[in-house]
Formats: C-alpha cells, structure tokens, sequence
C-alpha cells in the first residue's frame, strides 16, 4: 500500500495510520534496493532511481557507465604502475661523529721473496731440464716465464706458499691508530692472485662477535708542506682535508666547485688516523739485475686499499699504487648505498656456497656477498666445465660448485700455455645465453660502501729518522744486500713508504632507493578516481554491505516463513 492509500484508510476507520505500515523488516527485495539506489552516496545510482520518465533514466545510466569505464581505466593504470615496481634515489647526508673506521689493506707489489724463492725455483727448471745453474744471486729472463708455471704446480699439489711471499712483522717498521700502538697481530692475512699474501687492518672478524675500531677510539717524519684550497668564509681544517705537496716539484692544484645546501653542521671534528710506516724491500724483488720484477711487475711500492670492513679486498682493481720514498696522506669520505630487495631490485645479500667456502680460508673474517667476487667464481666454475681446470690467474678460486649439487670441490690449475681457460673465458664474457646460465644469481649487492680517496704525498724518510729505520731492517730477518754497509743510506729511501688514512669529514653520504609507488600511494590513487568520477568511498561500501545484509534477513524470513507453515500443513 502506498503512503496516500494508508492515510485513506486511516481517515475512514479509526485506527492508528502507522498500525497499517508493513513491518520494515519484511519489505520485498524491490523497496530495500530501490531506497538503497535512492539513498547512497554513490553518484549516478540515485539518477537512475529517481528517474521519472525512460528519457532521463537512460542519460543517467550511459553516464554512469562512461564514468565507471574511464575509473576503471585510471584504476587499472595505477594498479600497472604499482607493479612495475617503480623507484627514486634520495639523498641525505648524516652527520656522524662516531662511524666504524674503514678496513685498511696493503700488499707489495711484488708478490715473491727472493731469498726464499730462488732456490725452490731452479730446482723447479732443472726438473724441467730448463737449466743446470747453481747461483742463486740472479735469474735469468729465460726463466721468469716458468715462475707462474711455479706456483701453479705448487698449488696444484697442495703444498704450502706462505714462505715465499712477504711476512708483516718484517715489512711494517710501526703502526698508529689514534695515537695508540697496533701490532702485526691487528692485521689478518688474505691472498691476491697478484701480489700474493697481503694484509687487512680492522676488518670485521666472526669470533666472539667482534666489532670493528671506531673513529673516536683513544680518544713527524717527513718534509714537505701542507695545501688547502676551501671556501672563503672556511676556516681551513688543513689537517684533516690538506694536501701533503713534495719539495722539488710544481704541483698543478685544479678543482671543481661543487655546492651544498645542508642545515648547518661543523665541516669536521673526525681526528681519528692510521699510520703505518712501511719497508717496500725493493732489494728482494729480484737481486743482480732484477729480471723477475722488470719483466713481470715492472714497479716497485705498495699497493693500498680503503674499504668496508665486511669487504674481502680486490686489491687488484681498487688499490692504490703507492711509491716508496714519499709519505702519503689518503684523506676519505664515506658514502653508503642501499636498494631495495625484490621486487623493486635484484639485489641480494645472500653469500652463495662456493663464496661462502673461499671466505672460510680467510682467518675467521666475516666478509659480506660481493657481486664481482661471484663474477670470477662463475667464470671460473664454467671454465672448469669445459677444461675439467680453472684458470692459473685466479689461484685464490680454486673452490667451484658442481653444476645441479651443492659439492665443493677443489680443482687443479690449468697450465699457462693451455689455451682451454683463455677460450672458455672469453666464450662466457661474450655469449650472454652461458653467462645467464652460469652467472644469473649474481646481483648487485643491497648494501654497499664506497670510500672517496683523496691522495697527497711528501718526501719521506727524513735524514733524521734514517737511522732509526736502518737499525729496523738489520733486526728483521730480509737479507740485505751486498753492499748494505756503503749504500744503506741511498736504499732506505728506496725501500721506505709511509701512509696516514684519515677520516676528511663526519659527513656520511648516503644514497637510498625507495619505491615511487608504495602500497599507500596505491590505495590514494584508486580513492581518489572512484570518488573523483563516481563518489564511491569507504562509506559507500558500507552501503551496499548494509543493502546486502537487509536482503539476506529478507530471504531468511520468507525461508522461515515457508518452513513454519509446511510444519503447520503436516500437523
């Protein structure tokens, strides 16, 4: 009955108008939908509803159904967008006064020690029926090829190489952090395919979870002077960001501008340093006339290198080259970078097994994954493959995992003259189907830390500290040379290097992915189109739940309804 029909009846019989309004409860699925199309928030459903003629109803359906199509489209583009995983780099910088201090590695540059070397090697070529000498002063050319050839079957037979590579305790003259003393025992050894045993200062060890030195821990030999070029209003800080110049040179200082806009911040208050005073012992890279090192490692000095303290140092491509003769200043700074992990990078963090097995030969370090690292064990595990060896160049990655297994397994070298690995090298570097195949899982790390170096150096040893340095090396257990009383004060300088590592800035630059799109945005995105087109909210939602809800309790009336008089039927 409609409104004016009870308002009739009601006028007719006395009795109350609302006695005769249905229970609401019981209203029919037509009237609960209709007041639900007529009342919602929803734009659009309410034209249709009230529409009085075929006309209007029709314009306000196809506009309902224009603008739900040109939501839906907005919807699913930012849906796509979502999924394409976007990202942005920001960066910030952060002052920090106490960071961990960076691991400091060293080798010389030349790997073998000749006093220990030479014999073992002639009895090497006389094996080989290369030669028949007895002299263990010199080396002829003929032989340096044969010297790899050396260490190869050296490696190849398990035997042990220490001895034939530099010692610390007789190579470091003195070591300071901080002002406080370091030993020979505050480094760990490691290995490079070219230059042999090397050192780490304050690398990041596993035992008894160890932490590394900080810069606020505890607290001169050369000629020469100090440059700085800095800002004008800058008071200059020359100790910590001056350039050490050597007399007897002109130095070109050249610079570039480059601006900071930062809430103030003091420049820096980071006086923390290593020095480390060196002996390079040129005269045991090779005596006589030096074949070994003119023909293989045609300079003489150290090699260094800056890094993060879970990094396994590849010197080979990040050190410095250093020459004896000079003091050196490395003045760093600090830059960290961060990816996100899948989806939005391929990055990892996650140390493969054959990694893992080359990381336990380093003395207890806790070294982190590193993507180029996983490169030469990728590179070498193909080459085993096709040569049933791994190349003799990288000797340090003798480990490889079998194809489809998770068996480490130590492999032989291949000869030098076999052209096998070289093929198999270049095949793999080239073809990207085999690179994929064997080196798919070696991504960019997602944490990574970078050292920016500035390099300046002094004349170094002076006459003063000459003699202290001299008493040095005739306690250490090198060999001299022949002619050690008349010319030691023409080959300590020689032999001598210097090197202070010092913290330039407590300024570290830090460089973070972060998504474009986060799930947030997401959910902004698809608010604002269904509301801009067609006003659909979280109330609206609500709305149509409570109009689902009221036909449900409808249905289940009449249901009850139907049961309750069937049982009065049977009765």
């Amino acid at each position: 009955m409609t409104d004016t029909t009870i308002k009739h009846i009601a006028t007719v019989f006395p009795i109350d108008a609302k006695a005769l309004e249905p229970d609401p409860k019981f209203r029919r699925r037509r009237s609960i939908i209709r007041e639900f199309s007529l009342n919602t928030s929803t734009h659009g459903i309410p034209g249709i509803a009230r529409s009085q003629n075929i006309h209007n109803r029709i314009f306000w359906i196809v506009s309902t159904l224009i603008f739900t199509g040109i939501m839906l489209f907005f919807i699913v583009e930012s849906m796509k967008a979502y999924f394409n995983y976007p990202t942005q780099t920001s960066v910030s910088f952060i002052v920090e006064r106490s960071q961990a201090f960076p691991a400091v590695s060293i080798c010389n540059y030349s790997p073998m020690r000749f006093d220990n070397f030479i014999e073992p090697f002639l009895n090497f070529t006389k094996f080989l029926n290369l030669t028949y000498t007895n002299d263990t002063s010199t080396i002829s050319i003929e032989l340096v090829p044969y010297i790899t050839e050396f260490v190869q079957n050296l490696l190849n037979d398990s035997e042990p190489v220490t001895s034939y590579f530099f010692p610390l305790n007789s190579t470091l003259i003195s070591c300071l952090y901080n002002g406080q003393r370091c030993q020979a025992n505050d480094f760990i050894p490691f290995y490079s395919s070219s230059f042999g045993r090397c050192y780490t200062f304050n690398a990041k060890m596993k035992l008894n979870q160890s932490s590394v030195r900080s810069t606020t821990d505890f607290g001169d030999v050369s000629v020469g002077m100090i440059a700085m070029i800095h800002d004008n209003t800058e008071l200059p800080l020359i100790e910590v960001a001056g350039i050490q110049l050597e007399p007897g040179r002109r130095h070109k200082l050249s610079y570039k501008k480059k601006i900071h806009e930062l809430l103030s911040s003091p420049y820096s208050d980071c006086t923390n340093q290593i020095s480390l005073v060196i002996q390079t012992m040129f005269n045991q890279y090779a005596d006589a006339d030096y074949a070994y090192s003119q023909v293989l490692y045609v300079s003489v000095g150290m090699m260094a290198m800056i890094h993060d303290n879970t990094e396994l140092p590849l010197i080979e491509v990040a050190g410095i080259q250093l020459e004896p003769g000079r003091k050196y200043k490395l003045s760093y700074k600090k830059k960290i970078y961060q990816l996100l992990p899948s989806p939005y990078s391929d990055c990892t963090n996650k140390i493969p097994l054959v990694m893992q097995a080359m990381f336990n030969r380093y003395a207890g370090a806790d070294y982190a994954y590193s993507q180029v690292l996983c490169y030469t064990l990728c590179i070498q595990t193909y080459v085993y493959n096709e040569c049933k060896c791994v190349s003799p160049f990288e000797w340090i990655a003798q480990s490889i995992v079998l194809s489809g297994t998770d068996e480490i397994r130590e492999v032989s070298l291949c000869n030098v003259t076999d052209q096998c690995y070289m093929t198999a090298t270049a095949r793999i570097t080239t073809t990207d189907s085999i690179w994929n195949q064997f080196c798919s899982d070696c991504s960019q790390a997602c944490s990574t830390v970078d050292f920016i170096i500035t390099t300046s150096a002094v004349s170094a040893p002076s006459t003063t500290y000459v003699p202290v340095i001299k008493k040095f090396v005739e306690k250490s257990d090198i060999i001299l040379p022949k002619n050690w009383s008349n010319a030691w004060q023409s080959e300590i300088p020689k032999n001598y290097l210097a090197v202070d590592i010092v913290c330039e800035t407590t300024r570290v630059e830090t460089y973070t992915q972060d998504a474009s799109i986060s799930g947030v945005d997401l959910l902004s995105n698809v608010g604002g189109h269904t509301g801009l087109w067609i006003g659909i909210s979280f109330l609206s939602i609500m709305e149509l739940v409570e109009m689902l809800y009221r036909l449900i309790r409808y249905d289940y009336y009449i249901l009850k309804g139907k049961i309750r008089r069937r049982n009065q039927e049977q009765s």
